[in-house]
């Protein structure tokens, strides 16, 4: 089975708005009201580059979240085991357990820790233009294995992520969600990507998260890609990095 990138989980943070600050718009257990049973079903398409950069392959497949148990983690912290499951989008009934990961509600954020990689997805208060390094308690290269040229990729631990559209309606997958809230990376750039000139370098940096209030996380969308140019080695250039495109189908 190929490996799916780290994505996110679902998430449960219980606080109360405080009626001293006007600018409180809501709270993160009203973003992702969870708790043990809830799951969310998503299509997932993945990119990668085989055949060292030289072949790109996307895969389809439909991805589970279901918030499996109430624990503690390694510093007694109330938090969240999610179990993933997979399928193909051919098959209709067979899933595949595929992994797990925590999440950890504090006093004013929500932790998930994927594959040893721990992120702060959501920081109160949720008010439009909010920033918060997400990733500070990432290592300096997050994806060694891709070979990142590009500062902002193999640096995510200085990346700032921000509030957009904040209790905007949005439409995914043909269902209108009344209340949403938008997290991105400040670091956004599709330069010259896909290259049209092999003799130069090309990037594409998005990061990208939507929830809506009373359901969750609704889409994400995630490209780290990069073209390096041709060379001795590779006279046509080659290509590393990732990307993710989820979408929400279904969800209790």
């Amino acid at each position: 089975m190929h490996k799916l990138f780290p994505l996110a989980a679902l998430v449960l943070l219980f606080v109360s708005c405080s009626k001293s600050d006007p600018l409180q718009t809501g709270t993160i257990s009203e973003y992702y009201p969870l708790k043990v049973g809830k799951y969310a079903i998503y299509t997932l398409d993945s990119t990668l580059y085989v055949s060292f950069g030289q072949v790109k392959e996307t895969h389809s497949n439909i991805i589970k979240d279901i918030v499996d148990a109430s624990i503690t983690d390694n510093l007694g912290r109330p938090s969240y085991r999610i179990r993933r499951m997979l399928r193909d989008k051919a098959d209709t009934s067979k899933w595949v357990d595929h992994a797990t990961y925590l999440v950890t509600p504090t006093v004013g954020s929500l932790e998930l820790i994927e594959d040893n990689l721990r992120f702060i997805k959501l920081q109160l208060p949720i008010r439009d233009y909010l920033t918060w390094n997400g990733n500070r308690y990432l290592p300096e290269e997050a994806f060694p294995q891709y070979g990142f040229n590009s500062t902002a990729h193999s640096r995510l631990d200085t990346w700032q992520y921000n509030y957009e559209n904040v209790n905007s309606s949005s439409i995914i997958n043909g269902k209108i969600f009344d209340s949403t809230i938008t997290v991105s990376s400040t670091i956004t750039d599709s330069t010259g990507f896909p290259p049209v000139n092999i003799n130069g370098p090309a990037f594409k940096t998005i990061w990208q998260e939507k929830y809506a209030k009373g359901v969750g996380l609704i889409s994400r969308a995630i490209n780290l890609e990069e073209f390096q140019p041709r060379s001795n080695t590779y006279p046509n250039g080659y290509y590393s990095g990732f990307a993710i495109k989820q979408i929400l189908v279904e969800h209790n």
